[in-house]
């Protein structure tokens, strides 16, 4: 009778969009950069065990079926046995990761498929070398990988942004140079809605990426970002989870907790609820309703798998 009941919550899951359930696993605090825009969370980063993170994630997939879990940090890569945990990890659920691209991907690529894995780099100028990061990306790309490029529009970096995304665009044809807006302080302003006009104009290549320009608009125009009370489906199909194990409804300010994963306590509600968060941060929320829109852009690997 349990296997019955967990099959039967797998296939209520696999029929509401985007048809399996996300993750973003906020997996540690630390980090090899140093950047001058960054402000890590102040979450210490719990003491878990291989065998006891392959405990958890296979509990998940019990419950929930097979997941899609994006991983970031701090930087991932440098988190204790990383590549041991993702070549377990991938044989259950499917991954993506957000890192700085400083380590060796060669072992990413000799043991993880491109069927069950899609990666972003992040390329911070203060400490990464243009050229090494983008000869990782194009190694990544011709191994097969769907692979993109972050680029955080922290004020002083803009003015070489577009010098960045046209060398991407040249070397990498079809690789999407995604812009991320700051969050924080600069200036005496508070971004992301401080950007003024010319900054917006730096960010706006007018490259007709649909990406790019939901996300810088979504941030910085905050009468798009109010959805507080609006039934969303975070919480039933999306989690946050940091460094501590405790995992969110989402990642806005407000968002309820959903218990830990350290604890057995978590545990994904099994319907859509209102919205919590004052200005939500993320322009592909799962509002109820809005399934066409949003759905399209929660995305994992086999998509791009012919």
């Amino acid at each position: 009778m349990e296997n019955v009941a967990l099959d039967n919550a797998r296939l209520d899951r696999r029929l509401i969009p985007p048809n399996k359930v996300f993750f973003s696993w906020y997996i540690n605090n630390e980090c090899n950069y140093k950047c001058s825009f960054c402000c890590p969370q102040d979450i210490k980063t719990a003491p878990v065990s291989l065998d006891r993170w392959i405990e958890i994630w296979d509990g998940i997939y019990d419950r929930y079926g097979e997941c899609h879990i994006h991983i970031s940090g701090g930087e991932p890569f440098i988190y204790p046995n990383f590549i041991k945990l993702i070549v377990y990890l991938s044989k259950k659920h499917t991954l993506e990761f957000s890192t700085n691209l400083s380590c060796d991907v060669q072992p990413f690529i000799d043991n993880i498929s491109p069927k069950r894995a899609r990666l972003g780099g992040s390329f911070h100028p203060e400490n990464g070398n243009f050229e090494e990061f983008l000869k990782r990306v194009t190694l990544l790309k011709k191994s097969g990988f769907d692979v993109w490029v972050n680029y955080v529009a922290y004020p002083p970096h803009l003015k070489d942004m577009a010098g960045y995304k046209k060398a991407v665009e040249q070397s990498l044809p079809g690789v999407l140079f995604a812009i991320q807006p700051f969050g924080g302080k600069y200036d005496g302003r508070d971004y992301p809605q401080g950007y003024t006009d010319e900054e917006k104009k730096l960010m706006n290549f007018g490259d007709n990426s649909e990406v790019n320009k939901e996300t810088i608009d979504w941030r910085t125009d905050g009468a798009k970002s109010v959805v507080k009370g609006k039934l969303c489906r975070m919480g039933q199909m999306y989690a946050r989870i940091y460094p501590n194990a405790d995992v969110l409804r989402c990642c806005g300010n407000g968002a309820s907790k959903l218990g830990n994963l350290l604890d057995n306590s978590f545990k994904l509600s099994d319907k859509p609820l209102p919205c919590e968060c004052d200005n939500c941060p993320c322009w592909k929320c799962m509002l109820a309703g809005k399934e066409d829109y949003w759905s399209k852009y929660w995305i994992s690997p086999e998509k791009f798998i012919i």
